[in-house]
């Protein structure tokens, strides 16, 4: 059985212990209140009265897990989004 690619970065945090991989997703078991999804839209929220440019960044091997499906109705119109793929 082949292990799931993984980034250097998600590498090191998992199998190096620099953090606990399990507390780092947004919604996983084990985490903290702080990165439930509610929280996470919560505080998107507040770009909506402000001009910025909105930068989401999704994870090309979890893209259903990282893309938050409602971010242009949470962050509003007034800015522009941008969507930027990594793998």
């Amino acid at each position: 059985k082949k292990s799931p690619a993984v980034c250097q970065r998600c590498h090191a945090l998992r199998y190096q212990n620099k953090l606990p991989a399990d507390t780092l997703r947004v919604g996983g078991e084990g985490g903290s209140k702080t990165l439930m999804p509610s929280h996470f839209r919560d505080l998107l929220k507040s770009l909506k009265t402000r001009r910025c440019i909105v930068v989401c960044i999704v994870d090309l091997f979890d893209f259903h897990g990282s893309l938050v499906p409602d971010l242009e109705q949470i962050v509003g119109t007034n800015s522009p989004l941008m969507l930027v793929a990594n793998k």
